[in-house]
């Protein structure tokens, strides 16, 4: 092959191959002495390939990096498919995780909204005023959420497709990182002023979702949630045929096991207070009424198995009261667990105490910052000492329903499970 080959005139290290015209370059090192093909017939690409030749080894003689290539333009909807398939990945304290399904939900029901505004834009083109453009369509155009606070959680998962587009190589740099906020959170409404102010108004409120058999189950719900101050998702958990204190619904003693939504459980188990056996042993009558076989404590439609309640029902049942006119003030399912608040704080009860009864991780602040701060005369024992049942059985939410299906009300509480 060498003696085929000749040096391309005014050309270093470029030589051609006599008889099939393809270009070589000639490689001599302290180690090496050979012709390497360049794989073409055109002088102007093997000069350009010579050249790119060289320029590596002048940058490994003197240790010089070779610049990265920029990536494609990524388009937003490619990111957002990616961030998808990934499960919705993202890195915490240097760890891989996932949501869970209650922020799984949030990620999911993002990508159609973001999708529907970007379209085919492209990450470069996100600006602040880009920004701007979306918050306002958004106002205009979607119904689902509450505005600013929903904007800033899809421009979040948003923002965590584009980190998740980084760290895969796909893009150089998330340039929505940094951005200003449209939720305001001093215009929030704490928790405590959706939540019942009395417990007359509670239990009327549930009787009023008893007059319907297919709300029957959220009135339980709600009464719960005021009762025992779970969350929606903790509570909607709970199974009669729980097993042992690993299956949320399992009783021992005055003690109910439940699934903490947070992942740093401090209480795994409420306590069932002389109320709320209450409470637990009407729901027990109804249940063997209306659905005997269904292992749920709050069931949805199926009388058997199937699922329990939809986390949104009973927020969306009580705002169709409000707007009828047959509720004073808007209530919703959380708004339950800021009753549990206000009754544990009318009582004397130090936000310490209750915030572990909540299994609230986020501790005192994190509690303030929901329901509000406490008048300084209650936790001088100078509070209204609120219960959560009426002084009188025939004020029971339940009390009609009961009635009608010839079920005793119950005014004394039973004795704790074993």
């Amino acid at each position: 092959m060498a003696q085929k080959l000749e040096k391309v005139e005014g050309e270093k290290f470029l030589y051609i191959h006599a008889v099939s015209n393809v270009y070589y370059i000639r490689i001599r090192t302290d180690t090496e002495d050979t012709e390497r093909s360049l794989n073409t017939t055109k002088k102007t690409m093997a000069v350009k390939l010579r050249d790119q030749w060289m320029v590596k080894q002048t940058n490994a003689k003197f240790n010089i990096e070779e610049p990265k290539k920029a990536p494609q333009r990524l388009r937003i909807d490619k990111a957002l498919a990616d961030y998808r398939k990934a499960g919705f990945a993202s890195i915490r304290r240097g760890k891989l995780v996932h949501p869970g399904k209650k922020h799984l939900r949030t990620e999911q029901d993002a990508i159609p909204t973001l999708d529907r505004f970007f379209k085919t834009r492209h990450v470069d083109e996100l600006a602040h005023d880009l920004l701007d453009e979306y918050h306002t369509w958004r106002e205009k155009n979607v119904a689902k959420g509450d505005g600013a606070k929903t904007t800033d959680l899809e421009l979040n998962t948003l923002s965590k497709a584009l980190d998740w587009e980084v760290r895969k190589g796909r893009l150089v740099s998330n340039p929505i990182k940094a951005r200003a906020r449209y939720y305001n959170p001093s215009k929030a409404r704490h928790c405590k002023e959706l939540a019942a102010s009395n417990t007359e108004e509670l239990h009327q409120a549930a009787a009023l979702l008893f007059e319907d058999p297919r709300s029957e189950a959220l009135a339980w719900q709600f009464l719960w949630e005021s009762n025992f101050g779970m969350r929606t998702e903790e509570t909607l958990a709970l199974r009669r045929d729980a097993k042992n204190t690993e299956d949320p619904g399992f009783i021992s003693g005055e003690s109910m096991y439940v699934r903490r939504a947070e992942k740093n459980a401090d209480n795994p188990a409420i306590y069932l207070h002389p109320e709320g056996r209450i409470l637990l042993d009407a729901m027990d009558q109804w249940a063997k009424v209306r659905c005997p076989d269904n292992p749920w404590y709050f069931p949805g439609r199926s009388k058997t198995a199937g699922d329990p309640l939809s986390p949104w029902s009973l927020t969306t049942a009580l705002d169709r009261l409000f707007k009828q006119g047959k509720i004073a003030k808007k209530l919703t399912s959380h708004g339950g667990r800021a009753f549990y608040v206000l009754v544990r704080r009318s009582n004397g009860v130090h936000d310490s105490q209750i915030a572990v009864e909540l299994n609230q991780v986020g501790g005192l602040e994190t509690l303030r910052t929901s329901y509000g701060v406490v008048p300084l005369h209650w936790l001088q024992g100078k509070g209204p000492k609120l219960k959560w049942l009426p002084i009188k059985k025939e004020d029971y939410a339940w009390a009609k329903l009961f009635a009608k299906l010839g079920l005793k009300v119950g005014d004394i509480v039973p004795a704790a499970a074993v």
